[in-house]
């Protein structure tokens, strides 16, 4: 399943990461990646300076930089990760140079890919696939990957947003609002079900 409007040359699917499970018994789950705010908040600006490879002022250094703040900035905006096509065009940039550019971000954990491509399942927080988790949020509707991610959404746009999920053992729909950076309507238990030292050794199952 890929989201509509979505790029045909981006056929984004959810990732089989769920270790043999259902995704109704998988579907609550938290990621690592750090919470991003949008493009023009000083917070988006220096999590995106932030080196991942350590080798400060490379040519890669640079697009690596470029892209994550894009993608980021995108996401945000218009609720759609971009695919790496759109962002080679958007950058100015071969595709071939994007692709690799997103494969070393996945690397370092910035970006989650679909497995065996370059394209984006998730810029933390925002997902670019439908899921259990719907964040509507100003006039717009967001996925997360997890819940975690999901309440992740409204503090990285700085909105309020009302948030969709269902529980991972009945499947009942679950109801969260968010209000002033506060959660006003809470429903049910947020349960992590791996350890936190290991939530990137199978970030999807997780």
């Amino acid at each position: 399943m890929h989201r509509g409007g979505s790029p045909t040359d981006q056929e984004v699917t959810t990732p089989d990461y769920h270790g043999g499970r259902t995704r109704r018994e998988a579907s609550t789950c938290i990621t690592a990646t750090p919470v991003w705010h949008r493009a023009g908040n000083p917070s988006v600006e220096a999590a995106a300076s932030c080196e991942l490879t350590g080798q400060a002022g490379s040519g890669d250094d640079a697009l690596d930089r470029e892209v994550r703040l894009h993608v980021f900035d995108r996401a945000a905006e218009t609720a759609r990760v971009p695919s790496p096509a759109e962002l080679a065009a958007a950058l100015g940039r071969a595709r071939p140079e994007i692709e690799e550019s997103l494969r070393r971000l996945g690397a370092g954990r910035a970006v989650i890919l679909a497995p065996g491509t370059a394209n984006i399942w998730a810029a933390n927080p925002f997902s670019a696939v439908p899921s259990s988790f719907r964040v509507d949020a100003r006039g717009r509707t967001y996925w997360g990957i997890c819940i975690w991610d999901a309440l992740g959404i409204p503090a990285a746009l700085g909105a309020d947003a009302t948030v969709t999920a269902r529980c991972g053992d009945c499947d009942e729909e679950l109801i969260l609002e968010v209000r002033g950076g506060t959660l006003a309507r809470v429903e049910g238990i947020v349960h992590f079900g791996v350890p936190a030292a290991r939530w990137w050794d199978n970030i999807g199952y997780t």
